[in-house]
């Protein structure tokens, strides 16, 4: 049931602002201009791509914590393992992101 709320979660638009932040994809809250707008769904459009290409385990555990704000605690009862496989999994998916993202990140920032 969980995984599925995760699926419902991922498709939903502006709900990877949490974890936008943590990657230091830019945020533009409110585009005043046509070109922003494009920008913010691109950034939205990559983050929410990567985010699915994560493995499952990686992908639940890291939506869960940075999008919908759960506790490691909250997660391990949720996915019913230990609480250092929830930070491991976090930590391994937020890595994958970063490197999936990494290449995108540091041509945007230019």
């Amino acid at each position: 049931m969980a995984t599925n709320l995760v699926v419902s979660e991922e498709r939903r638009t502006g709900r990877f602002r949490a974890a936008a932040s943590w990657l230091g994809v830019n945020g533009h809250a409110q585009a005043p201009s046509q070109e922003a707008t494009l920008i913010v769904d691109e950034e939205r459009r990559r983050v929410a791509d990567a985010v699915a290409g994560l493995p499952l385990a990686f992908r639940v555990a890291v939506v869960l914590h940075d999008v919908d704000g759960l506790s490691y605690e909250e997660i391990a009862v949720i996915e019913g393992c230990p609480i250092g496989t929830v930070r491991s999994r976090i930590s391994r998916g937020r890595a994958l992101l970063k490197e999936r993202l990494g290449p995108w990140l540091q041509g945007a920032s230019r």
